[in-house]
């Protein structure tokens, strides 16, 4: 996870962004050679917690000279899609609510008809995430391994945490109208 090491300001470590660089190359690599890919039918696209990173150009560049791809960002709406899209029947998109549950966001979304009966995506997030929000509580509790204290610390972000997904659903009223 390239974003496990992320600083205060934002910025992928350097090592991470290294490290990162050539395991695209290595897959690609790979994927060339046992499945027979051709280039340009290789495209190198970076998920939404990665870009928001404030040096995600730096990973763009390593990957750029290492593999001479192009890396595109996706935002966390057309990610939220393509995850609907992946993971949802079509049948039942008019029935169904997607959480991603990532390690810097909560995500998802829900789909409607629009006025032209054609469907329409109305996206939803937060910025907790299983691992900011590990990494939250720990500078919490100054990293302790003591477990209780841990918890005490998880518990009262409980409330916030409520709070703010109450917040994500009630910004989009038809995801609590779901069957």
């Amino acid at each position: 996870n390239i974003t496990k090491n992320i600083d205060k300001e934002g910025n992928l470590q350097k090592s991470d962004i290294d490290e990162t660089s050539y395991v695209v190359l290595d897959l690609m690599i790979q994927i060339k050679r046992e499945y027979k890919i051709n280039d340009p039918n290789l495209f190198i696209v970076a998920s939404s917690s990665v870009a928001t990173a404030t040096n995600k150009e730096s990973l763009a560049e390593k990957i750029k000279l290492l593999t001479t791809k192009k890396l595109d960002f996706i935002t966390s709406s057309v990610e939220s899609k393509l995850i609907i899209k992946g993971s949802i029947p079509q049948r039942d998109y008019l029935n169904s609510v997607i959480l991603d549950i990532g390690s810097g966001s909560i995500k998802g979304g829900v789909i409607e008809l629009d006025k032209d009966k054609n469907y329409a995506f109305s996206p939803f997030g937060t910025k907790f995430g299983t691992t900011n929000l590990t990494q939250k509580i720990k500078n919490k509790v100054n990293n302790s391994d003591d477990d209780e204290l841990y918890i005490d610390e998880l518990l009262k972000f409980r409330d916030s945490l409520s709070l703010t997904m109450k917040t994500m659903f009630d910004n989009v009223p038809m995801a609590k109208d779901k069957e």
